[in-house]
């Protein structure tokens, strides 16, 4: 969900689209329980835990912001501004919109609501994260202070935050929805910029395949659902899950950085690309979308298996919404952008 800048990587555009992806395949299945989330299918966990998306999303901000700023002297109010023209005019207007479906009374929503958002994760539509990622823009000059001297203590910092929530005994949806769960991705990501030059692509493959074996074993016992009730029969509420998840995603990260695949010059490959450019406009009207599509199915009558079917036709809608709206809206505003990067510091 970034934007592009002198610092753009972009085989992760790639990656952005398959994660917004995963989330709106996870939202259209289980959005009237069309797969139940119990459903285990086996091999299929990337999918049926389409959430962990986020995850892939979060560590990417981590990675192309300590790309962007680390080592470098910031001009904090000029990149407090890129992030507000970046995020507030496409959220704004979907929170317009969904302030509006409240009023109709289709969903709970005010603008109580609205405002209670800015501290806790109750925007709708998915745009909680929106908010844990504006979170983490609010701790990102405290962290890189920390630092700036010694890159290794990004490692005593993820260590010390894993244990301290751990002992806080925080609720998984709580760890779930904000910061206090969130916060050890960000991280992840920092360190996988310092370091990823450092790590082999034999070893990343080996921890992408532990983390499918984990995930799966995570579906198997009940998957996100059982997890947030603390029911889930092979990872433990307490577990780390979201630490694994960052891990998970670094590995592919580094997969995809230092692989040079033949599909990367396909035309697959690059319509990917672009599904990754458009990815906020994607993540963000996606649920609206699903709203309306599943309301106009019913209204007509549609049986639960055609609905599964025409996820595609709503995908390709969802893709054509999502482009007029970051030609329309996004690229207008991010026109605005400034120079925040003033100069190189003197690393010790």
């Amino acid at each position: 969900m970034e934007t592009r800048n002198t610092t753009y990587m972009p085989d992760l555009d790639v990656l952005r689209a398959l994660a917004a992806i995963s989330v709106f395949i996870w939202h259209y299945i289980h959005f009237q329980k069309l797969i139940p989330e119990e459903t285990y299918v086996p091999g299929l966990a990337l999918l049926e835990e389409g959430h962990i998306g986020v995850s892939l999303f979060m560590v990417l901000s981590g990675l192309l912001f300590f790309k962007i700023t680390f080592g470098k002297s910031v001009d904090w109010r000029s990149f407090a501004w890129n992030r507000f023209v970046r995020i507030v005019p496409l959220l704004a207007i979907t929170q317009i919109l969904w302030l509006i479906v409240g009023a109709l009374g289709i969903i709970s929503y005010s603008w109580l609501d609205l405002i209670k958002g800015l501290a806790l994760p109750v925007w709708t539509g998915g745009a909680w994260s929106i908010a844990v990622e504006v979170h983490f823009y609010l701790l990102l000059p405290l962290i890189l202070w920390a630092v700036a001297t010694e890159p290794r203590r990004l490692i005593w910092l993820l260590g010390a935050w894993i244990i301290i929530v751990a002992v806080a005994d925080i609720a998984p949806e709580i760890r779930y929805l904000t910061i206090l769960g969130r916060l050890d991705q960000f991280l992840i990501g920092g360190l996988l910029y310092v370091y990823m030059g450092k790590i082999p692509r034999s070893i990343a493959a080996l921890v992408f395949l532990g983390f499918l074996i984990y995930l799966e074993l995570f579906n198997f016992g009940g998957g996100h659902a059982a997890f947030i009730q603390g029911t889930n029969s092979i990872v433990a509420s307490d577990f780390p899950r979201w630490t694994i998840e960052g891990i998970g995603f670094a590995s592919i990260i580094i997969l995809f950085d230092k692989s040079d695949w033949a599909i990367k010059n396909t035309r697959a490959w690059h319509f990917f690309a672009w599904v990754g450019q458009i990815s906020y406009s994607v993540y963000l009207l996606h649920f609206f979308l699903l709203l309306f599509w599943f309301y106009a199915m019913d209204k007509i009558g549609i049986s639960p298996t055609i609905k599964l079917a025409l996820i595609f036709p709503c995908m390709a809608l969802l893709l054509l919404v999502s482009s007029a709206s970051f030609k329309l809206i996004e690229t207008r505003f991010l026109r605005r952008r400034v120079k925040y990067i003033q100069e190189l510091a003197k690393r010790k």
